[in-house]
């Protein structure tokens, strides 16, 4: 579908959570491209361009704090979520009324209280507008089907490879690199599943991971056996070549102030679905081999996989700020300087700084490599 075809998109409220989704929305799903940015004034990104606000790329588009004029130049206003939401909860409900009154479509992708979606839902058809609402979406709904509480039956093996897509911790770019993954693949002619943890991903034709993934009140081994059942369910109707899934969270505790909720969810999926290789996301470190083969042997020792490759983000936990305080903050480095350390590291495993588009390329090279090798090589693809 050429440009001008598209619906042009309004990304509000806008945080580094929201990067992903800019840079990728238009190249998996080309109906959509974003091309206004809205940030709330008190986050300070007003003028910058959006790629910057974490010193990665420029990706063209200045951050605004004025959602009217932005929709003047949009067809659609595309509400995500963001760890700070709830601050700015009445400013999306506004917005949402701004755009029926401009006439514009809106796509939501955060969970509304009961009164205020009664409102909109009764509302919005009155404007001869769509509203799409991604907390009750076709992948994410209706996926607490049926409770197994007997350790009696079996698991199924999937037939296409599995990639687990992790972090050390959160934030670490995991969403980024499962959007670049599924891009090349599908660009090369793969046919590719991928499953993410934003439910917003369904936009780019990727699944959502169920909410009983996450549920306190099931137990785990159900947990288990529902998302086993989950992936034979997905895999026989899609039938891919290749499936992604991006594990939710930090994949085990980092240290004793970052437990990761000690990677439990991460490890349940492991249970449930046999990966054949990681990509493990890592904060910005001066890691030499020798901790990388450290890192493989747990991964293989815990997961029963092996790390197939690293993409190193440049992202850095502030040390002073967990011994001083007690509290888990992070900083960023130029890109550059990723890169100028990624060409100094000789290790085995590879890395990448997959925000970097010709590392992206290279790891989607690599793991074709690496799939062929090991008798693992999806069907589809560059024939």
């Amino acid at each position: 579908m050429k440009f001008t075809d598209s619906k042009k998109i309004v990304v509000y409220p806008f945080s580094r959570d929201s990067l992903p989704l800019v840079r990728y929305l238009n190249k998996l799903n080309p109906s959509y491209n974003v091309t206004e940015i809205v940030s709330p004034k008190g986050w300070g990104f007003t003028g910058k361009d959006a790629g910057m606000i974490h010193l990665t790329p420029e990706i063209g588009i200045l951050i605004t704090n004025d959602i009217k004029q932005a929709l003047e130049k949009s067809d659609t206003l595309f509400i995500v979520d963001s760890k700070k939401i709830d601050s700015v909860y009445e400013s999306i409900i506004k917005s949402i009324e701004i755009a029926f009154d401009m006439g514009k479509d809106v796509i939501c992708a955060v969970s509304l209280l009961e009164d205020d979606l009664e409102s909109i839902q009764n509302s919005w058809k009155e404007f001869n507008v769509k509203f799409i609402y991604f907390p009750n979406a076709k992948y994410s709904s209706g996926n607490n089907k049926r409770l197994y509480h007997s350790s009696s039956r079996g698991l199924y093996n999937t037939k296409a490879p599995i990639i687990f897509i992790s972090e050390m911790h959160e934030g670490l770019d995991g969403l980024e690199v499962l959007y670049a993954a599924t891009y090349y693949f599908r660009k090369n002619g793969y046919k590719t599943t991928s499953l993410s943890e934003k439910n917003y991903s369904e936009l780019l034709d990727i699944y959502t991971l169920p909410d009983f993934i996450q549920n306190l009140n099931v137990p785990d081994i159900d947990k288990i056996y529902q998302f086993n059942d989950f992936i034979k369910d997905i895999e026989e109707k899609e039938k891919p070549d290749i499936i992604f899934l991006q594990l939710p969270g930090g994949i085990m505790k980092y240290n004793d102030k970052i437990t990761n909720n000690f990677g439990i969810i991460p490890y349940l999926i492991s249970q449930a679905v046999q990966g054949d290789y990681i990509i493990l996301c890592t904060p910005y470190a001066f890691f030499n081999d020798e901790y990388y083969k450290k890192l493989n042997d747990v991964f293989s020792y815990r997961y029963g996989v092996g790390l197939e490759s690293f993409h190193m983000s440049n992202t850095i936990v502030d040390e002073n700020s967990l011994l001083e305080k007690g509290e888990f903050s992070v900083f960023h480095i130029k890109q550059e300087e990723v890169d100028h350390q990624i060409q100094k590291i000789d290790n085995e495993i590879p890395v990448f700084n997959c925000i970097n588009s010709i590392d992206s390329e290279n790891m989607f090279h690599h793991l074709i490599e690496t799939l062929t090798l090991h008798e693992l090589n999806p069907i589809g693809g560059m024939n």
